[in-house]
């Protein structure tokens, strides 16, 4: 009987070392299999990642290079002639003041031609008043915003991306 018990605990003794390796072997597959998850989380958010980043370098390229065509269709060429090419050069440089000023001058005078009609009927302060009204403040602003916001925007934009 002694050496049935022996022979069973025996076996059973040799077993326990193989059953304690195999669930020990079990839970490193488990931590392994969670390590190997994580990994492929990281990596995947690193490729979304730099798939953005791609795309958002792509945008850049694509601004830049139409910023040089638009400046290069502006560009005028050359004919030799110095003073056809300063003529050229003043009269390209000079078509959007040109066009503000005239658009200027022409909302002037319509608003000075409202004004003494306005001031048949009305004291100076009324008319004014009357006249200078929340769209003439929307035209006046986008005019002003144009020809200094560009720069402004152009300061701002290039500080941002300085800091990243």
């Amino acid at each position: 009987m002694i050496a049935l018990i022996g022979a069973i605990i025996g076996l059973f003794g040799a077993a326990i070392p193989e059953i304690l390796k195999f669930l020990n072997n079990k839970e490193d597959h488990k931590h392994e299999q969670a390590m190997m998850d994580k990994q492929a989380e990281i990596e995947k958010a690193r490729h979304g990642y730099r798939i953005e980043e791609i795309q958002v370098e792509a945008e850049a390229r694509t601004d830049i290079e139409e910023m040089k065509s638009l400046h290069k269709r502006g560009e005028v060429s050359k004919t030799g002639i110095k003073w056809i090419d300063g003529a050229l050069g003043l009269l390209n440089g000079s078509v959007r003041p040109v066009i503000t000023y005239a658009f200027v001058t022409l909302y002037f005078l319509v608003k000075n031609a409202q004004y003494q009609i306005a001031r048949e009927n009305m004291t100076t302060w009324q008319a004014t008043k009357e006249l200078w009204n929340e769209p003439d403040v929307g035209v006046f602003s986008c005019v002003v915003t144009y020809w200094f916001g560009q720069r402004g925007m152009r300061y701002v934009l290039g500080k941002l991306s300085e800091t990243r």
